[in-house]
């Protein structure tokens, strides 16, 4: 009796992981945690929004998870995270988070990709002013051999 219960909850929980999917954070008005897909896209010279997407898969390209510390409407901080996946092997990307209406770079650091072309950034800082839409803008640094220079954007999202 107790294998067939531990079976049951076992079966129950796997169940409830595939049926109800990703439990999600934020909101559509920008209150918690916004997550939006990285999409690859042609070189630019400058760093306007990523297309939406509805997929919240790190697949192909990655993510940007972003959240606002301050209290809804204020200005305070923010803290993130960019997660690259399947981008140029052994390459360095220019993390930047744009905010609004500035299309204009405003480099957060660097991004290094491993052999496979998977890296990671934390991101923390201020709020810019006060606007309440943020977007990543990865711009790789030194060209592959014979290649183009890669660039990935996420959608802008809302932080309150």
């Amino acid at each position: 009796a107790l294998m067939l219960r531990k079976a049951a909850l076992a079966g129950a929980v796997l169940a409830m992981s595939v049926l109800g999917g990703p439990a999600l954070a934020g909101t559509s008005t920008g209150a918690g945690a916004q997550k939006a897909q990285l999409v690859e896209r042609s070189r630019s010279n400058d760093c306007r929004p990523g297309t939406a997407t509805d997929s919240n898969s790190a697949q192909p390209s990655g993510f940007v998870i972003l959240n606002s510390t301050g209290q809804p409407m204020s200005t305070g901080g923010i803290q993130g995270e960019v997660s690259l996946k399947n981008g140029v092997p052994n390459a360095t990307y220019t993390v930047n988070l744009q905010s609004g209406s500035n299309n204009n770079c405003m480099p957060q650091g660097t991004l290094s990709t491993n052999g496979e072309g998977n890296g990671n950034f934390h991101i923390s800082t201020m709020e810019m002013g006060s606007t309440n839409h943020y977007w990543v803008v990865l711009k790789e640094m030194m060209p592959p051999m014979f290649g183009a220079k890669s660039e990935y954007a996420s959608a802008s999202v809302p932080l309150d």
